[in-house]
């Protein structure tokens, strides 16, 4: 990371040592008292071109390195936010169309159970009249001859008869619940997905908010180390001896400037600005756990809605279980 190296070059002995320019400008003191307080116009003139080189190249190296950082660290909450909206861009919207497709099978099935409805009940009248005729014949009123044979016609199961098959309201049946186990499946490959990206990336948020804290405080001890390298020199221009009194000066506050303006009077805006992520997309909640040969499936296909009807089942409510890809 270029914020990195850059620390690294500023505390390098091989170039501006702090401890080292301090020595230079102790010695420079010294000098200068023993010249009966004051500085000659060369050793002026290098006191100056060391501030120069400490405010121009130094502070402002840190102030990139600290640009660097809060960039790289608001990529990578971007980059964390953006599992929300790649979901929601792509898989969110073919598990739409899914979930319409199934109403539309589901649907399909329903209308062909009420059309069945309706041609059951008209069965029925015809085999009340058909079941009358037989029972009222003699041989049918003889108790001895009686048999449950007598009144088969009305008391047959309606999904097991021929009218039902004809409509193929089983098959239809069969595809419902092979769409709704389709559509669940392909919302839990979703989800898995989503889940993947968010703590891939929320380690990687993790791991990175570690490193530029550290850099953080590497940036603002080296910009106090040079703020009080910036007054020795100050201090010896104006011919002053006594360099303490940039050693004893309160240290500079930090702060985060959200707006990204620079400031360098305290609080000075070397801080980092740490964001919390937006929340991960509840993928769980999308999903509807109704599947078929399950005791809530009856309320997804809206058996209840027939109850009372010659098509409500009432044997196995579905052909096969529907199995979850882990």
């Amino acid at each position: 990371m270029p914020a990195v190296v850059a620390a690294v070059q500023i505390t390098s002995p091989s170039h501006h040592d702090a401890d080292q320019m301090k020595e230079t400008f102790y010695s420079l003191a010294a000098a200068k008292d023993k010249n009966g307080g004051k500085v000659d116009d060369a050793t002026s003139l290098e006191v100056q071109r060391i501030l120069d080189l400490v405010t121009e190249n130094l502070v402002g190296a840190l102030w990139q390195d600290r640009e660097a950082a809060q960039l790289a660290y608001n990529n990578s909450v971007a980059q964390l936010n953006g599992c929300n909206s790649e979901f929601l861009a792509t898989p969110l919207n073919s598990y739409r169309q899914a979930q319409a497709l199934t109403g539309n099978v589901l649907n399909d099935w329903l209308y062909c159970a009420g059309q069945t409805d309706s041609m059951c009940i008209d069965e029925k009248e015809a085999c009340d009249a058909a079941d009358k005729y037989v029972c009222d014949f003699e041989i049918c009123a003889d108790d001895a001859l009686r048999s449950d044979g007598c009144t088969d016609c009305k008391d047959q199961n309606p999904r097991e008869t021929d009218l039902y098959a004809t409509l193929n309201c089983l098959v239809k049946q069969k595809d419902a619940e092979e769409e709704v186990c389709r559509e669940q499946n392909q919302i839990a490959g979703y989800c898995r997905l989503h889940d993947g990206c968010w703590n891939t990336r929320t380690v990687s948020l993790s791991q990175l908010g570690t490193t530029t804290r550290t850099l953080e405080s590497i940036f603002q001890s080296q910009y106090v180390a040079l703020q009080c390298l910036l007054c020795y020199g100050e201090q010896i221009l104006a011919n002053t001896t006594d360099l303490s009194v940039c050693e004893n000066a309160t240290p500079p506050t930090f702060g985060c400037a959200e707006n990204e303006i620079r400031s360098e009077t305290s609080p000075v805006s070397l801080a980092i600005c740490y964001y919390d992520p937006e929340p991960q997309y509840d993928c769980e909640g999308e999903k509807d756990l109704r599947l078929p040969c399950t005791p809530g499936y009856a309320s997804r296909a809206q058996y209840p809605s027939m109850n009372g009807t010659c098509a409500y089942p009432t044997g196995p409510v579905c052909f096969n279980e529907c199995t979850i890809s882990p």
